[in-house]
């Protein structure tokens, strides 16, 4: 009994190693022993967990042997999904003690798949790994074939030797790098016969985990460690040498420097980058094959050290002169001082505006905390469907879902042959049911593995601190996009209608051109109110945002345009009434006019309350969806689902509030103040949030809402899901 640590003992080594204080070596052995024998041994999981903690990825459960050393080894596929790197990054430990613990870990947080979307890969490869498939499966040495008759002649020969060879029981002549990638992968998986980068790399995952956990297990493996070694083989260096600028690029440095049109400066811009691709892949392979990997962050980092600074803004969003001259080069002073208001406006925003994110962020988790599903409920039978043309990216997002076209029909499953149509979406935003059912949900539903679809979501979404965040490594650089007006035309109604659309009109610069000879623009004054107010001169009637409806013949076009939208007066036969304004246009006549736009993240972030809380223009639960894919989309790879069930639980219904509005009859939907949200839903949770006040004042007039796991933790009861 002499032997053994009292309590006391016991919680003072503790303290003492917590303190970092070197420990004697007995002591130290007999904790690693324990260690090794009550997690390793017992094949118990520990959580680890890498700051800032935005989404269920960050935290995961993982089987670990116990090594000596101060730092911990984490398996390569791990990083991208921790989205850590190895500049000092740190994470946490956690140890689950109970039983119930262990077990709740092990069912629900050793994950290979995320909750973002239908058999995404929670684990990817990454930089050095992405440049050694490149280099594996891009190299041609355009030889006539050799013929070869097994692997371990392949293996031996450079990538990018032709050769001829019967694969799978069947002939292919391609390069022997190719043989060798395609090796690696499941025997049922068909042949890859082109470059392997990040994109198609992660496609290929995508599909393999889909049919075959297992096989995906072996197969990220395996084809991670022939990445290392092709890596390590036939390395790729760089050297300044390598940024020496062609005379066609200087050419349009030249111009770039003399031109003074802003949206014409990004056009010479977007040429310097196409021409500076070329130029790389003709002259600097080394270069080309780090950035067309995807292992890089891209090309226009590399632009502005080879070529110009380009366009680039201040902390406060002006953009600033143009700087034609590059990093490489050195700027002379005045475009030294205007390029460091670029770069202070990464400093800023990580600083000011990441706390924007994170606190929209915050409030989106209190307003989603309630917003659950019900596996087992298989079919709300709602009559009302989400009417959305289905467009490729939105096909990506909606796997797994299904389409109803009459009430009482058929469940379709969403499919390519659907892309380019106006489809009848079984939606979270419809579904009557209080708990989500499965059929409006999908087949994600098995997949998140929970009830609490609206925190997932909450993640999924709305995270945007990490992205303002890392904002400050572009130095404050802007990219303008020229609005695409003929495609925003098209955006809500079918491919069907293309041909007759770009026939009746054309986009001349930024204007909308009428070629009908009759064409009439419709516009709601009630969607307008003092914030976002109707205002005109001489020339222009101007909407904030532009949501109107066009019509010619008999077909109507309802527009849904996030940026300002100037009408020209001049042109128009114009017609008020108490409720719209009404202006026809003849044939030749210009419509309106817009300006081109680049949206950053804190603007985003900026936005999405103004969203949230109604305070934008929408017209129908459509619309509304339209305004936070546009702004939320290009920030994340989730599926559609996420965002249908962020709005399923922010449309309240009119008449009492504290019920979402798909759930009730008739469907009135109207929206709150995000603030105010979480009091109006369910008063505890207004307590729980930040609106003592309101919460109790509402509390005292109306029931309590659905309970979410916030109050529970409020409350202090359990969370364990019945």
């Amino acid at each position: 009994m002499e032997n053994q640590a009292t309590i006391d003992e016991l919680r003072k080594i503790l303290f003492y190693i917590s303190k970092g204080y070197k420990l004697p070596k007995i002591i130290h052995d007999v904790i690693f022993r324990v260690a090794k024998y009550e997690i390793e041994e017992k094949k118990k999981v520990v959580l680890i967990k890498r700051d800032p903690n935005i989404h269920s990825g960050r935290i995961q459960a993982v089987y670990v042997r116990i090594i000596e050393g101060e730092a911990m080894d984490i398996h390569p596929a791990t990083v991208g999904g921790f989205g850590a790197d190895f500049d000092g990054d740190t994470m946490s430990v956690f140890v689950p003690l109970s039983k119930e613990a262990q077990t709740e870990a092990k069912t629900k947080m050793v994950r290979a798949i995320s909750n973002s979307s239908i058999n995404s890969p929670n684990f990817n490869l990454t930089n050095e790994m992405l440049i050694g498939l490149f280099t594996l499966t891009h190299e041609n040495a355009n030889n006539p074939p050799k013929i070869v008759k097994s692997m371990e002649e392949i293996v031996v020969l450079h990538p990018g030797i032709v050769v001829t060879f019967k694969f799978k029981g069947e002939s292919r002549t391609t390069t022997a790098g190719r043989f060798v990638f395609n090796s690696k992968l499941p025997p049922w998986y068909s042949f890859i016969d082109e470059p392997i980068k990040k994109k198609n790399l992660g496609i290929m995952f995508t599909e393999i985990v889909s049919r075959s956990k297992s096989d995906y297990a072996v197969t990220i493996d395996a084809v991670m460690k022939l990445a290392f070694e092709i890596a390590t083989k036939y390395p790729r260096s760089i050297s300044l040498d390598m940024l020496r600028i062609p005379p066609q690029l200087m050419k349009l440095k030249e111009k770039l420097a003399k031109e003074k049109d802003m949206m014409v400066q990004q056009e010479i811009i977007d040429d310097m980058t196409s021409e500076m691709i070329k130029h790389l892949q003709a002259h600097v392979p080394e270069l080309y094959d780090i950035l067309e990997s995807g292992a890089s962050k891209g090309y226009g980092q590399l632009r502005q050290l080879m070529i110009a600074k380009g366009l680039f803004s201040d902390a406060e969003g002006n953009i600033l002169p143009v700087v034609a001259r590059s990093m490489n080069e050195g700027y002379r002073p005045g475009e030294y001082f205007n390029a460091a208001g670029g770069a202070r406006k990464g400093i800023v925003n990580r600083v000011h505006t990441t706390a924007h994110g994170g606190y929209a962020y915050r409030k989106m988790v209190y307003v989603m905390g309630n917003a659950q599903a019900n596996p087992t409920n298989k079919d709300c039978e709602t009559r009302l469907t989400m009417k959305i043309k289905l467009t490729p990216d939105l096909f990506r997002r909606m796997k797994g879902r299904y389409v109803q076209d009459t009430f009482g029909g058929p469940f379709i499953p969403v499919d390519k042959s659907m892309i380019g149509k106006v489809i009848n979406l079984r939606s979270p935003m419809f579904c009557r049911s209080l708990k989500i059912c499965r059929t409006c949900y999908g087949q994600l539903i098995d997949q998140v593995d929970s009830r609490n679809v609206g925190l997932i979501a909450a993640q999924e979404c709305t995270s945007l601190s990490e992205k303002i965040m890392k904002s400050f490594h572009t130095g404050g650089a802007v990219d303008l996009k020229r609005p695409d007006i003929i495609k925003m035309l098209l955006e809500n109604i079918s491919d069907d209608m293309e041909s007759i659309v770009k026939k009746a009109f054309q986009q001349e610069d930024m204007s909308l051109v009428s070629n009908a000879p009759f064409v009439v623009v419709n516009i709601k004054k009630s969607l307008y109110d003092d914030e976002y107010k109707i205002t005109e001169d001489e020339e222009y009637l101007s909407l904030p945002m532009g949501y109107f409806d066009i019509r010619y013949d008999d077909i109507v076009i309802p527009m849904t345009i996030e940026e300002k939208t100037r009408f020209y007066l001049k042109n128009a036969q114009r017609e008020d009434t108490n409720t719209n304004i009404m202006m026809t246009f003849s044939a030749g006549e210009h419509i309106f006019l817009l300006q081109p736009s680049s949206l950053q993240p804190d603007e985003v972030a900026r936005r999405l309350d103004k969203y949230v809380g109604g305070k934008s223009p929408w017209t129908t639960p459509e619309s509304l969806y339209t305004k936070f894919y546009k702004i939320l989309g290009a920030m994340g790879d989730w599926d559609s689902v996420h965002l249908e069930v962020i709005l399923s639980n922010i449309l309240r219904w009119k008449e009492d509030p504290h019920y979402p509005a798909r759930v009730k009859y008739p469907y009135n939907p109207t929206t709150f103040s995000i603030k105010s949200l979480p009091g109006v839903m369910s008063w505890p949770l207004g307590l729980a949030f930040e609106n003592f006040g309101k919460a109790i004042t509402y509390g005292m007039i109306s029931e309590r809402g659905t309970e979410s796991p916030i109050e529970k933790v409020f409350f202090g009861e359990s969370l364990l899901e019945e």
